[in-house]
């Protein structure tokens, strides 16, 4: 990773950086067809959980975040395209890890690219969920456990 960012974490009721969140969010929608959410169902998940960021740290640009939910399920990880294989998801998991004992997550059966980040981090698949996605798209249903 050779810049520099800053790391933010975020607790529940925290709404920093929600801007930038969206368009980060609606940019991989966009891209690739994924996180369908509406800007409400977005705004409550991301002020109700804890959300772990990576911004840049000359204007603080939001490079990637996640979403994880109290007992451990990752609602979302988003990283900007441009920044994508340069360990910016490493990171905001390794951050992650350091409050959960475990975090689970779905990935969708076609998203190869996600499927060998989550498992070079340590995921393993725990099952296959027929039809998880609202498009029917099957979902892998992984889980970290240090």
């Amino acid at each position: 990773m050779g810049t520099r960012f800053r790391k933010v974490s975020l607790s529940p009721g925290q709404s920093d950086y929600i801007d930038q969140a969206w368009v980060l969010k609606q940019e991989i929608r966009e891209e690739s067809g994924i996180f369908h959410y509406d800007r409400e169902f977005f705004e409550d998940l991301y002020t109700d959980e804890f959300v772990y960021a990576c911004l840049s740290p000359d204007v603080g640009d939001m490079i990637g975040f996640t979403i994880i939910r109290a007992r451990g399920y990752m609602s979302l990880l988003a990283v900007k395209a441009e920044k994508r294989g340069n360990g910016y998801g490493q990171s905001i998991l390794e951050d992650s890890v350091k409050h959960f004992e475990e975090i689970e997550c779905h990935v969708r059966e076609t998203n190869t690219r996600a499927i060998s980040f989550y498992k070079d981090f340590g995921f393993e698949l725990v099952d296959i969920d027929k039809h998880y996605y609202d498009n029917g798209d099957d979902g892998l249903h992984l889980k970290y456990d240090e």
